[in-house]
């Protein structure tokens, strides 16, 4: 640990004279100094000539440190941001990334159900740890983790997270249908390639649901835990219902995978007679604090829905794109009123959690699907999108994603001497959204707290992550590969059944 501390909010936070981004609603940039005080902004005020001058009435200092109590930490020259929010991920990943084929997600998810198995709670532990250090390296600040695990491996995430000082939701990812009923599938063949069915009752999901709830919402100010039910296809009606009225009951957020493939728009007809979002809609599940990971297949009809009713669309393009699921129709949303927020999705359908990766894809990839330029995403759109739009996700009215006044501290310096891609500084949001920002990020504050300064994280040994992946990742592979062939042998029939 350093001066700074390990996982306490500080009493009192200043960032000296910054170029800051700042505001919710349309940023404004200016330099400033921001003033944190127990892990709140408190006020965004004319700099004092940078740290070496004074400060809320205290001496000088000659760089970063102490003054009268507060930590003063010097950003000249440097951009300070809010910290980015991903919206959907899954920390399970991190550990068996790269060890699945590139397909298309119904055959997908054969390799990952394996590989999920493989994972024990200590796993888990260093899994979240793992992902949550490389997201705090490339400036994230807040993640909405829909993870599949059971109760203790759920717990064992929640400590990695307090831990490393992230703020993090948790939505258990629960399901009461067996992979196969999700499938265009006769029951002989979806058995002979998946197995006897077996299921979890989902009496006991919500029960661990609302235990993960009681022991850990809202500890340490910025832990919180969700209702995930994995998608409306592979969730009986009554689960799904109960987690909206548990969510709205509790006020907590309501997070689920929606139409992310043709094939789940081609289920959803033949489970319901009407759209998924429809039937959502009709079970009371969908509002403001529900949020749809992907959307890639809803129609206009549904589009319109989703915005009449406040619901967030998160869109996570690397991973729409990666297992050819589609493209989002993210311009439909916006021209409706959709709430967007950003998401990275799990590492191994994304390569890495870098929120700034995912928003140089999603500024990009929508231009060709629209020939009018000006409804074209702004790369100010995307940041905020990637900023305050994340942070609806967790509640609203959202308390973070934007330095403001009232708003937590979440919060991230970039030195551009750090990344060339910033040099010039002709265009402040378009270098954030299409250079490489991430080698900038410098120091990174949670909740008032510090947990990167100058490049060092000030909460966990990364040597000590590092090997504790390795190791891990060692035995899981090994055990995996042994598993790939007849994995690939069932992938391949489940293929050639799909398109029967």
């Amino acid at each position: 640990m350093n001066e700074y501390g390990g996982g306490e909010t500080l009493d009192r936070l200043i960032i000296e004279g910054g170029l800051v981004v700042y505001g919710e609603n349309r940023f404004s940039v200016a330099k400033a100094d921001v003033i944190v005080v127990d892990g709140a902004i408190t006020e965004i005020r004319p700099p004092s000539g940078g740290t070496g001058g004074r400060a809320a009435g205290g001496r000088a200092t000659g760089g970063d440190g102490a003054i009268d109590g507060a930590i003063v930490i010097n950003a000249e020259g440097k951009t300070v941001i809010p910290g980015l929010v991903n919206a959907h991920y899954h920390s399970y990943a991190n550990l068996v990334k790269g060890l699945a084929p590139t397909v298309p997600l119904e055959e997908w998810m054969l390799y990952i159900m394996e590989q999920g198995n493989l994972l024990t709670p200590d796993d888990m532990y260093w899994n979240a740890m793992l992902g949550a250090v490389e997201m705090i390296r490339t400036g994230t600040t807040a993640v909405i983790d829909h993870l599949a695990q059971g109760r203790q491996a759920l717990g064992a995430a929640m400590q990695a997270y307090g831990g490393a000082g992230m703020r993090a939701c948790i939505a258990p990812m629960i399901s009461d249908k067996t992979y196969a009923s999700t499938l265009p599938l006769d029951d002989a063949t979806a058995e002979e390639l998946l197995g006897p069915p077996t299921v979890t009752p989902a009496a006991g999901l919500i029960s661990m649901t609302v235990d993960l709830f009681r022991e850990w919402n809202g500890r340490r100010g910025r832990l919180s835990v969700g209702f995930g039910p994995s998608g409306p296809q592979r969730c009986s009606d009554s689960l799904i219902t109960e987690c909206a009225r548990l969510a709205r009951e509790y006020g907590a957020p309501l997070h689920t995978h929606v139409l992310e493939t043709r094939a789940q728009a081609q289920t959803a007809e033949r489970l319901y007679g009407v759209p998924m979002v429809r039937h959502l809609d009709r079970l009371g599940a969908l509002g403001p604090n529900t949020s749809l990971a992907h959307g890639v297949w809803l129609n206009d009809e549904e589009i319109s829905l989703a915005a009449d009713r406040g619901a967030i669309a998160v869109h996570n393009p690397a991973s729409n794109f990666l297992i050819g699921s589609g493209i989002a129709p993210v311009n439909k949303y916006r021209k409706a009123g959709t709430p967007l927020a950003l998401g990275t999705d799990g590492a191994n359908a994304c390569g890495n959690p870098s929120m700034f990766d995912s928003m140089k894809l999603a500024a990009m990839i929508h231009n060709r699907l629209d020939d009018a330029p000006e409804g074209w995403l702004t790369t100010e759109d995307v940041f905020r999108i990637a900023t305050a739009g994340g942070a609806t996700a967790f509640g609203r009215p959202a308390r973070f994603g934007s330095i403001s006044p009232g708003k937590r501290a979440d919060i991230v310096i970039l030195n551009p001497a750090r990344s060339l891609s910033l040099t010039p500084d002709n265009s402040l949001f378009w270098q954030l959204v299409h250079g490489k920002p991430s080698d900038a990020v410098e120091t990174v504050i949670i909740e008032g707290h510090p947990v990167m300064v100058n490049g060092v994280m000030t909460t966990v040994s990364e040597e000590k992550v590092r090997r504790e992946a390795l190791e891990r990742g060692e035995r899981i592979r090994s055990k995996f590969m042994r598993m790939k062939p007849a994995i690939d042998e069932r992938a391949a029939r489940l293929r050639l059944a799909l398109r029967g």
